[in-house]
């Protein structure tokens, strides 16, 4: 699946405003440009999810991290430490490069260096961070396998632009969420990686 036309058709979508399933580390995820409103909205409106639950984010290195958010000496350790961990951290603003897109009452975003090779493969042809959340209604259980996003979401072909099927995934929990608190971590949501 993650030939160079592959990434290359998935990053014109994503650059086109498009939104794709993809399989992630942990479960199959629906993925935007972070910085297109419009597609952040196309993902709130296919999982019916609230506006003032955010979504996470993924980068494909820790310099491209370093590029649009803004970590401290006890973050930056912890991205090392541990790729796929979700840190809750704050946008760079610089307006030499695109912001990712916040709401109006979105301070900071959780964002993890995905380890997925997909995943990765496309955040570097894009440039910019990903916008990527499970492929579910929200509330509902997390996917593993595109026939099981069909069964909750129905037609996808009408509400997404691709569909990456790397067939049935290994069921896992899902990503840790952090937040660093002076010297400590507060863990938001205990998942794969334990800290």
């Amino acid at each position: 699946m993650q030939n160079k036309e592959t990434i290359k058709k998935a990053v014109d979508i994503l650059i086109n405003g498009g939104v794709l399933i993809a399989p992630t580390e942990t479960a199959y995820g629906f993925v935007c440009d972070a910085t297109n409103k419009e597609a952040i909205d196309k993902i709130y409106k296919i999982k019916k999810r609230e506006k003032n639950k955010f979504l996470p984010l993924a980068v494909a290195s820790l310099a491209q991290m370093q590029d649009y958010f803004e970590l401290n000496k006890k973050e930056l350790d912890l991205s090392k430490k541990h790729p796929g961990l979700s840190l809750v951290v704050r946008p760079r603003v610089r307006e030499q490069v695109n912001n990712v897109f916040l709401f109006k009452d979105q301070k900071d975003c959780a964002v993890r260096i995905s380890t997925n090779n997909l995943i990765q493969s496309i955040a570097r042809k894009l440039g910019r961070p990903l916008t990527v959340s499970s492929a579910n209604l929200a509330g509902e259980d997390v996917c593993y396998s595109v026939p099981e996003i069909k069964k909750q979401i129905g037609d996808l072909e009408s509400k997404v632009d691709m569909i990456l099927d790397n067939g049935r995934l290994k069921v896992k929990k899902p990503s840790t969420i952090v937040r660093v608190c002076g010297d400590g971590v507060e863990i938001l949501r205990q998942g794969e990686i334990e800290i």
